[in-house]
């Protein structure tokens, strides 16, 4: 094995600046790391909306992204109907205060007033009722055809409005299971196929121009 031409201990004749800046007492703010304020959090009505309709974020040390996670009924109440303001109206805020912002978008919330529109039930999607925490629900069937078809537009009317903003920091995957989180309600011992596949997972958003 050969010497190192230039030893890393002498720099390579490089001259060094060494630089201590004084300590401000400010937070740094890491992009793509650091604080997340969840704006929306399971419902429209937590965490941001109760601090006002001026909130946005300025006086958290070190926040750099507002999390705006719904359920898709929040978004399109009737098929190609979308209150796209409800999501606008935060991120104008915090963008104005230098903050980014990120989506989650969920099909199943184990409540019985959120989850999978009702209007996508009335189209023929399967499901079944559930209690995944006492609370008796419809969950879909995450594989259903007529399910994934009006997830995939809706997803692509939303990649259409915010796609390629500079602002969006990144897009969640949440379409499988209670919260997005892969909880399934009943005896489940096995993630449904569309999981194994990415079919209901990542696959409806890779094919978006997010």
């Amino acid at each position: 094995m050969g010497r190192a031409a230039c030893p890393v201990v002498r720099g390579c004749g490089i001259r060094w600046t060494v630089v201590r800046p004084a300590d401000t007492g400010a937070a740094l703010e890491n992009p793509g790391m650091g604080w997340v304020f969840h704006h929306y959090d399971n419902s429209i009505e937590g965490y941001g909306p109760p601090l006002g309709p001026g909130y946005d974020g300025r006086e958290f040390p070190g926040l750099t992204v507002a999390y705006l996670w719904l359920a898709w009924p929040h978004l399109e109440p009737e098929e190609g109907q979308f209150r796209w303001a409800v999501l606008d109206a935060p991120i104008q805020r915090y963008r104005a205060a230098g903050k980014r912002f990120a989506f989650r978008f969920t099909v199943f919330e184990a409540d019985p007033n959120q989850g999978t529109p009702e209007w996508v039930r009335r189209a023929g999607a399967r499901g079944r009722m559930g209690s995944p925490f006492g609370a008796s629900v419809w969950e879909p069937d995450y594989d259903d055809p007529v399910l994934l078809k009006k997830l995939q537009a809706f997803l692509a009317a939303a990649g259409q409005r915010y796609g390629g903003n500079p602002d969006l920091a990144f897009v969640d995957v949440g379409t499988l299971g209670v919260w997005g989180e892969a909880i399934l309600s009943g005896p489940i011992t096995a993630l449904p196929p569309c999981a194994v596949t990415s079919k209901c997972t990542a696959k409806p958003f890779r094919m978006l121009s997010w």
